[in-house]
């Protein structure tokens, strides 16, 4: 695991750091280590250019080991999301075109609805026009029928060639009854 190496050398250098000592790890992954106060004034083993070389050079493969891994895992995980996110686009397309479908269903009821509401309303109006045209049919049978019965009662006497009768000229004479008188009642006298 790289990832652990790494992690490991890079919390053992922050806790060299914080603690005042710093560690170089080389790929025997042995530490020198030194104080930073004494960096000048211990002497340093002598080492040849070769050897200095071979480290520098093993250092190099290391990072680039380490460096060609990170790429290898990035362009992994890379890789992992564009085929996440075309699944995540594949589901939302889905999505969309199931709510699309719900919308044009719903759309759809809803024009349904309608359609039947209006056909309800239409219908009604119809029998309203109808329940009018009948109303006005009565209207104009019933003022017809009062009108040739007052045309009849008006020309009934005038073709009738009797003479007027004697009952019909004469004043009615109305007879009012005396009311009883409300009061004590009238006793007559009495003969002795």
């Amino acid at each position: 695991m790289p990832d652990a190496k790494i992690r490991c050398q890079f919390e053992s250098f922050t806790a060299a750091r914080t603690s005042g000592t710093y560690s170089a790890l080389g790929n025997d992954a042995k530490a020198f280590e030194f104080n930073e106060q004494s960096v000048h004034t211990e002497p340093m083993s002598t080492i040849t250019r070769e050897e200095l070389d071979a480290k520098l050079a093993a250092n190099v493969s290391e990072v680039k080991a380490i460096s060609a891994e990170t790429k290898a895992e990035v362009t992994g995980m890379r890789a992992e999301n564009k085929a996440e996110m075309a699944a995540m686009r594949a589901e939302n397309a889905a999505m969309a075109a199931k709510i699309d479908a719900q919308f044009s269903a719903l759309s759809a009821s809803i024009n349904a609805i309608g359609s039947k509401i209006d056909g309800v309303e239409k219908g009604v109006e119809g029998k309203i026009d109808g329940l009018k045209t009948s109303m006005s049919t009565m209207q104009w049978v019933l003022a017809t029928l009062i009108a040739i019965a007052g045309l009849a009662a008006a020309i009934v006497p005038l073709l009738k060639n009797d003479a007027p009768s004697a009952t019909s000229a004469q004043p009615q004479v109305i007879l009012v009854q005396p009311s009883a008188a409300v009061g004590p009642p009238v006793v007559p006298p009495q003969k002795k």
